[in-house]
C-alpha cells in the first residue's frame, strides 16, 4: 500500500515537472495536454490550474482558460494573477459587466499595492468608456464654417464642368480668390454582428458654396459620401475593409462618381 502511494506521488511529481517545463519552453499545446491529463487524476493544485489556464489562454481556448482560472480562485480566492487574467478574458469576450464585478471585488477585498489599484482604476475607466460606446453605437456631426481659396478653379481641378457640349477642365486655370461657405453633416451607425464581426455604416453630405461676383462662375461643390466598413476584431487586432462611394454634383448637371476600396489594420 505504501509502495503504491509512493509510486503515485512520484508519477504525479514527474507529470508536474513535465508540464511546467513544457510551459517554460513555450510548448503551450503540450503543456496543456499534460496539465489536463494530470487534472483528470487530481485537479486540486493551484499551480497546476494556473499553468493549465495560461496555456489555454495562449492557445486562444477561452472557455478552458476561464474554467481553469475559476478553479484557481476556488482554491485561493486571493490569487491576484488569476483575477487580473480572468477579468481580461471577460473583456475580450464582450462581458464588460463580469469584468467590472471582478475588478470591483479586487478593489474591495484584496490587499493590493498602489500600482495595482491604479491599474484597476484605469481599467474601470476604460471599461466605462467602452460601455458608453456600446450603449450608443452611433454619432451625428454637424459643421458650419467659412473658407478662403486663393484659386477656386485650381482647387477643383479633380472635377469637370459642362460648358455647352464640351467638357472643361479647370486645372491650372488662374482665378481670383474667393470666400466660401461650408456646410457638412455626417453620421455613422455601428453594428455588432457577433463572433467578433462588426460593421460601420457611414454617410456624409458636404456643400461648398462660393460667395462670388456674378461675373465669376466658380463651381459650387456638393459631395454625398456613403460607406460601409465591415471589420473583424480579435485579441487587440482589428482588420477593416473600407468601401465608400462618392457622388459629386457640380453646376449644370455635371456629375462625378467615385468608388473607393481599402483595407486597414490596427493593433
Amino acid at each position: 500500500m505504501i509502495k503504491k502511494i509512493i509510486l503515485s506521488f512520484l508519477i504525479s511529481s514527474l507529470a508536474f515537472a513535465n508540464y511546467i517545463d513544457e510551459f517554460n519552453k513555450k510548448n503551450y499545446k503540450k503543456a496543456l495536454e499534460l496539465a489536463k491529463a494530470q487534472c483528470e487524476i487530481d485537479c486540486s493544485d493551484e499551480k497546476l490550474n494556473l499553468i493549465l489556464a495560461k496555456s489555454a489562454e495562449k492557445l486562444k481556448d477561452t472557455k478552458e482558460a476561464i474554467a481553469a482560472y475559476d478553479r484557481v480562485l476556488i482554491i485561493n480566492e486571493n490569487n491576484i494573477e488569476a483575477r487580473f487574467s480572468i477579468a481580461n478574458l471577460y473583456y475580450e469576450n464582450n462581458n464588460p459587466e463580469l469584468m467590472r464585478d471582478e475588478l470591483n471585488y479586487m478593489l474591495n477585498n484584496l490587499d493590493l499595492s498602489s500600482t495595482q489599484k491604479v491599474r484597476i482604476n484605469n481599467m474601470l475607466n476604460n471599461l466605462d468608456n467602452f460601455t458608453k460606446e456600446v450603449a450608443k453605437p452611433y454619432f451625428i456631426g454637424l459643421n458650419l464654417g467659412f473658407a478662403y481659396d486663393t484659386n477656386p478653379l485650381y482647387g477643383n481641378d479633380n472635377f469637370t464642368d459642362f460648358v455647352g457640349e464640351k467638357i472643361r477642365n479647370f486645372k491650372n486655370e488662374k482665378a481670383s480668390g474667393s470666400l466660401s461657405f461650408n456646410f457638412n453633416i455626417d453620421g455613422a451607425y455601428n453594428l455588432d454582428l457577433g463572433n467578433n464581426y462588426f460593421a460601420e455604416l457611414y454617410a456624409s453630405l458636404n456643400n461648398k458654396k462660393y460667395l462670388k461676383n456674378k461675373s465669376e462662375n466658380y463651381p459650387d461643390l456638393n459631395v454625398l459620401t456613403l460607406a460601409i466598413n465591415p471589420s473583424y476584431v480579435r485579441d487587440n487586432h482589428k482588420i477593416t475593409l473600407n468601401a465608400s462611394y462618392d457622388f459629386v454634383l457640380l453646376r449644370r448637371a455635371a456629375f462625378l462618381h467615385s468608388l473607393n476600396m481599402g483595407i486597414n489594420y490596427e493593433n
